[in-house]
């Protein structure tokens, strides 16, 4: 039973296959970025996931950007979605962005795929609930 409960506090506390490294990793991959001349800002994240930077999006992850929102509506997901990066998308469901999301056209990740041609991309969002 105890095994049992740590293993559902560690699935809620996001322990175990979560790519979103401890606190303490964060200053290294900021200072990764500043030494790519990145500015650690949600603009050049989002950048990075349109243009399928795989690298790049790990890092602001690593960094502790979260996978959300910018200003507009649009989130990572989409952004990478939309330029039809697979590897990308794939990375950012799996460090918790949701398939789900719309952005302020109402538009989930998985209809602008498909509506750009990006098959593989709307594919693989259907195959994980988007």
């Amino acid at each position: 039973m105890r095994f049992l409960l740590m293993v559902l506090v560690g699935l809620v506390l996001g322990c175990g296959d979560d790519p979103v490294p401890p606190a303490d990793a964060w200053a290294d991959a900021r200072a990764e970025l500043d030494s790519r001349g990145i500015e650690y800002t949600s603009e050049a994240f989002l950048d990075s996931a349109e243009s399928g930077n795989l690298a790049v999006v790990k890092l602001f992850v690593a960094a502790g950007m979260p996978v959300i929102a910018n200003d507009i509506g649009w989130r990572a997901l989409l952004y990478a979605a939309y330029g039809g990066h697979l590897a990308v998308v794939q990375y950012l469901v799996g460090a918790g962005a949701n398939v789900m999301a719309r952005g302020d056209d109402g538009r989930t990740p998985r209809d602008l795929a498909a509506r750009l041609g990006h098959t593989a991309v709307a594919n693989y969002l259907r195959s994980v609930g988007g």
